[in-house]
Formats: C-alpha cells, sequence, structure tokens
C-alpha cells in the first residue's frame, strides 16, 4: 500500500523524527515558520495514516502588553508616583499640584493615587502642614 502525502505533511515528519521527545506546537510552528492550522491539517494527515499524534493541553500564558512594557522600563506607577516625591523632597502637596507637576494623564494619575490609598502608601489629609 502506497501511502501519499502532502510535500508540507512529509516536512513536519522530517523534522519531528529529529525530535528526540514531545514538540509544542507553537514551538514546531516558530522553528518551521508555518500556520497552526497548516501544522494541525498535517497532523490530522499523519494521525490518518498512523505516522503520528498529538495530545492536547491547555497552556496557560501571560504575556506583556504594550503598557506593561512601558511600566517595565519606567517602573509600575505607583513607584514612579512615589519616586517623584522623593525625588522633589515634598512630604506634602496637594493632589491638584501634583498632578500638574508629575505630567501623567489624569486617568493614570488618579489610578495610581487610587493604589497608592488602598496600599496605604499615602495618606489624604484635609489640613496642610501636617507631616505623614
Amino acid at each position: 500500500m502506497t501511502i501519499r502525502l502532502k510535500k508540507q505533511v512529509i516536512d513536519i515528519l522530517r523534522v519531528l523524527k529529529k525530535k528526540d521527545s514531545e514538540v509544542l506546537a507553537r514551538d514546531l510552528i516558530d522553528e518551521m515558520k508555518i500556520d497552526y492550522i497548516v501544522l494541525m491539517s498535517a497532523v490530522n494527515d499523519l494521525i490518518a495514516h498512523d505516522l503520528g499524534g498529538f495530545k492536547e493541553a491547555e497552556l496557560n500564558q501571560i504575556s506583556l502588553t504594550e503598557e506593561g512594557k512601558d511600566y517595565l522600563k519606567k517602573g509600575l506607577l505607583e513607584r514612579q508616583l512615589l519616586n517623584f516625591l522623593l525625588e522633589e523632597k515634598i512630604k506634602e502637596i496637594s493632589i491638584e499640584e501634583f498632578q500638574k507637576r508629575i505630567n501623567l494623564d489624569k486617568k493614570i494619575f488618579y489610578i495610581g493615587i487610587s493604589n497608592l490609598k488602598k496600599n496605604r502608601w499615602i495618606a489624604q489629609s484635609k489640613a496642610t502642614g501636617e507631616e505623614k
């Protein structure tokens, strides 16, 4: 009996034969620079001829978003706010003045302030001149 396989299926089979252990689909996709659908189609062809197979496993991965990469470079928002206060030797400042001087987007600034309060790293008072 002759088995007819597409060229891509044969190429994938050759790469798989060189591997010592199981291979993750994403690693094979990266190595061969092919699409996931192409790989799975080839794997299904190999299964049909009892030449290969696969196991499905759910992998949960995380990766940095652009915002995350920005925080990696500049530091977390809370750290940026605290560093500003430390560098400027500020013990007390109005929220409005702080927001103007640090030059952050208003929404981002208030998220940072909210996190600082929630973590009890800053305290807000109505009186001035009081050291916290």
